[in-house]
């Protein structure tokens, strides 16, 4: 199965898969039933995504896609949350210009080696 099979719904198998072959060999494939006929080019992703979600497999994929980043973003602000704490609290008690100072000494020390 090839890659261009996936977003296709097997449009080979259907009874005028010859009219089809024809219109888009010679540029004149005007078919309504496209999602993108008609359409400029900023809304050709809704098109896809309207392939994606009546292919099962793809809506699958891209609901467990979803929810594993949703996962990984919950944990990355569970890990960052004490740092984020830490950098605020040095702000308040030190203000912007502390952390100015504390940056340059930073950058000096790093550029020095």
């Amino acid at each position: 199965m090839g890659f261009e099979e996936i977003f296709e719904s097997k449009r080979r198998f259907h009874g005028n898969y010859g009219k089809h072959e024809y219109q888009e060999k010679h540029g004149g494939f005007n078919d309504s039933s496209n999602p993108a006929y008609g359409q400029s080019n900023h809304s050709y992703g809704s098109a896809i995504l309207a392939k994606i979600w009546n292919n099962k497999k793809l809506r699958v994929f891209a609901i467990l896609t979803g929810l594993l980043l949703l996962a990984f973003l919950v944990i990355l602000s569970i890990v960052l949350l004490p740092i984020i704490i830490k950098f605020f609290d040095y702000i308040s008690q030190n203000g912007l210009q502390g952390l100015l100072d504390y940056v340059t000494t930073f950058m000096n020390k790093i550029l020095k080696g």
